[in-house]
């Protein structure tokens, strides 16, 4: 059982040291892989981000160039409003001045009357009925012309109502595209902030991955270190191996002389033995003493060898960092937890730039995280986030 005892302790740190290697390549590799996903992801968000505020310009744009329409229809709107309104105003001079004609034309037509009356009685002369005539032409010919241009009035009203109704429909439509655009554009701004809430919620989760990676890259180099030492152990052990072999075979070798001498000397007793008895039988007296046979082994050499210990494995020392601090209770949060190993009462030194400057003690524990009391603090200094924890 002693010769396979440094056997069973090789393939025992053989087997632990293939284990650990295995777990952490397959971590690594899990890691590796979410990471390279999570690139492509955010790859793909940033491209349809880009994307949404190309589109968010083009909208921009195109609802300043609707503004700017818009405007445009407004001036020309104003404009053809206030050529309305003169026209308007024309068209009520025009219709005052017929109403004026008209009157006059009452007022000469009860003159006609009245000179028909006056006709009666008094004949009149031929100059007299000559103006009269003269007048009456001139204010035919300008009722004509109130006429043309009243109807020439009520036509462009007409043209000018007509153009106020697709000026009106236009700017409707154009009212709608604007709305349309408007909702548009807040239903992209909302898709933009939803993509730029979950490319920073992308980041931070990208960041605790590097920081996992990090941990992991911390671990596997603490890792590395005490496969180091176990491969230099295994290399002790294998040489330890290679003597206890080399005395083996010279054990061997010596056995193998002892039972050779030990055959050769029962030999020796067998004759001794038989000459005795056959002295005893020819009666004589003499006594015959065998000297005695001393065999020497020299196994306790070996057996100093063997008993050689085996140096201990180093123990692994703890390191993390101070993540909050508390002055008026006098306690810290570090970032090691159950899973590394931590337990209350456990004490930690605490280091900044390779000082030390006091020490704590482990009160309660969870998985990634531990709340420590704080023992001493050196002077001129106070705890802070970021200060370096290694266990004692």
């Amino acid at each position: 059982m002693k010769k396979n005892f440094p056997l069973i302790i090789l393939l025992i740190l053989l087997l632990i040291s293939s284990f650990i290697s295995f777990k952490f390549y397959s971590d690594n590799q899990e890691i590796l892989e979410r990471n390279r996903l999570l690139k492509e992801e955010n790859k793909k968000l940033k491209e349809k981000r880009e994307e949404l505020l190309k589109e968010n310009e083009n909208l921009v744009e195109q609802l300043d160039e609707m503004k700017r329409r818009w405007q445009r229809i407004q001036q020309e709107l104003t404009r053809v409003e206030k050529e309305r309104d003169k026209w308007e105003e024309k068209y009520e001079e025009l219709y005052k001045e017929k109403k004026a004609l008209e009157e006059k034309l009452a007022k000469i037509s009860e003159a006609k009357k009245e000179e028909a009356k006056f006709q009666k009685e008094v004949v009149p002369t031929s100059s007299y009925w000559e103006g009269i005539i003269k007048e009456r032409a001139e204010l035919k010919i300008q009722i004509e012309d109130l006429k043309k241009n009243l109807v020439n009035l009520q036509q462009k009203l007409f043209q000018l109502k007509e153009q106020n109704k697709e000026l009106n429909l236009k700017i409707d439509s154009l009212e709608k595209k604007k709305e349309e655009l408007e909702k548009d554009l807040e239903y992209k701004k909302r898709i933009i902030n939803i993509l730029s809430k979950d490319l920073v919620n992308e980041k931070e989760r990208r960041k605790d991955v590097e920081e996992q990676l990090a941990k992991l890259r911390e671990d596997n180099v603490q890792l590395k270190q005490e496969l180091m030492l176990a491969n230099k152990e295994k290399i002790n052990l294998e040489n330890e191996l290679k003597q206890v072999k080399k005395e083996k075979s010279k054990l061997e070798k010596k056995i193998s002389q002892i039972e050779k001498v030990l055959k050769e000397k029962t030999l020796l007793f067998t004759q001794l033995k038989k000459e005795l008895t056959e002295a005893l039988k020819g009666k004589t007296e003499e006594k015959v003493e065998l000297p005695p046979i001393v065999v020497k082994s020299k196994k306790e050499k070996t057996s100093e060898k063997m008993a050689k210990k085996v140096s201990p494995i180093p123990v692994k020392r703890l390191e993390g960092s101070i993540l909050a601090v508390n002055r008026k209770e006098r306690f810290v949060i570090i970032d090691l937890g159950e899973n590394n190993g931590v337990s209350k009462g456990m004490k930690f030194s605490v280091y900044r730039e390779d000082n030390l400057i006091g020490t704590i003690e482990v009160i309660e524990t969870r998985e990634e995280i531990s709340a420590a009391d704080i023992k001493e603090v050196k002077s001129g200094y106070f705890f802070k986030e970021g200060d370096r924890v290694i266990s004692q």
